[in-house]
């Protein structure tokens, strides 16, 4: 099994969660990349017990395996990691660090329990619709796409 660890931002008050995580991967045998960007914060705080992958862009979902996206964050962390994710269909467990998510609903408490649940098939994936947004004027690039649902909003462009 291989999984993508993704989170934007390292923070001091997380180090042990993050290392728990680390070594609970390692420890039940799964190989394990890190987003990059967020790699680079974690050198010199996190061990490493084995050698981590590195993952850089959506495209690596094509040369790379990955079978989850495990996020450490909250909801918003979740909504940054479906921008890798797209329409690929890799499911994502979010680890909570914050305050009470709707999407990032895991307990830190409870993360080497999840990670077996994954490892073990025992689990249950709730499904979530990607939506595509078009425009006769290319203004979302290649992110033109959002979780569940997006918002329009109206401007006054009279004189």
């Amino acid at each position: 099994m291989q999984v993508l660890v993704y989170s934007r931002i390292f923070k001091e008050i997380d180090q042990s969660v993050i290392q728990q995580v680390f070594d609970t991967l390692h420890d039940n045998g799964i190989t394990v990349y890190v987003y990059t960007p967020y790699l680079k914060q974690l050198y010199g705080k996190i061990k490493f017990k084995k050698e981590v992958g590195t993952f850089d862009n959506h495209l690596d979902f094509s040369i790379k395996k990955i079978d989850y996206v495990i996020t450490l964050g909250g909801d918003g962390t979740i909504l940054h990691a479906i921008t890798l994710v797209r329409q690929t269909e890799v499911p994502i467990l979010g680890i909570n660090l914050g305050r009470l998510g709707f999407l990032a609903s895991v307990e830190k408490k409870r993360l080497k329990e999840a990670i077996s649940y994954i490892k073990n098939g025992m689990v249950s994936i709730d499904e979530r619709r990607l939506l595509q947004l078009e425009s006769n004027i290319p203004i979302f690039g290649d992110l033109n796409f959002a979780l569940n649902d997006c918002t329009l909003l109206k401007r006054d462009t009279s004189p």
